[in-house]
């Protein structure tokens, strides 16, 4: 078991909320977003089968997209967030490793502050439009 999962294991009350965009949903479920039924579980298995096995922390993913934009989300960066700090990838978290380059930095406090207050209306999913189009929104609980 890893350091990060060992953390996630002590805390029961310990939550992960994921902000991603609605197109996300065909690569979890295998592209026809019309039976979004099995999400949770889908991601649960995940989670017990590659991250730790012993043990599922609170999951929250709000998937958010707008059609104009193929479902993808209006805000595009990448950002991991813990309480009153975090860390920016300047890359796809997905090209960690890889050949292209990366750039992982802290975030000071007034970046948090900014960044928030651009994802919160995400994350509540109390901003309904963007650019006066409807924002979709699809949430699971794992």
């Amino acid at each position: 078991m890893g350091y990060s999962s060992e953390c996630i294991h002590s805390d029961p009350n310990f939550t992960i909320v994921i902000l991603t965009s609605w197109e996300r949903i065909k690569s979890i479920i295998g592209g026809d977003t019309s039976d979004t039924q099995d999400i949770g579980g889908t991601l649960y298995n995940y989670w017990i089968d590659n991250i730790n096995s012993q043990s599922v922390p609170n999951i929250k993913i709000i998937f958010a997209g707008l059609e104009s934009m193929k479902d993808r989300m209006p805000i595009h960066d990448r950002w991991w967030l813990s309480g009153k700090s975090g860390l920016r990838f300047g890359g796809s978290i997905n090209g960690l490793g890889g050949m292209k380059i990366q750039e992982i930095s802290n975030i000071t406090a007034n970046q948090l502050v900014n960044i928030e207050h651009q994802t919160s209306g995400f994350i509540s999913t109390k901003q309904r439009t963007s650019n006066e189009e409807r924002i979709k929104y699809f949430t699971v609980t794992v």
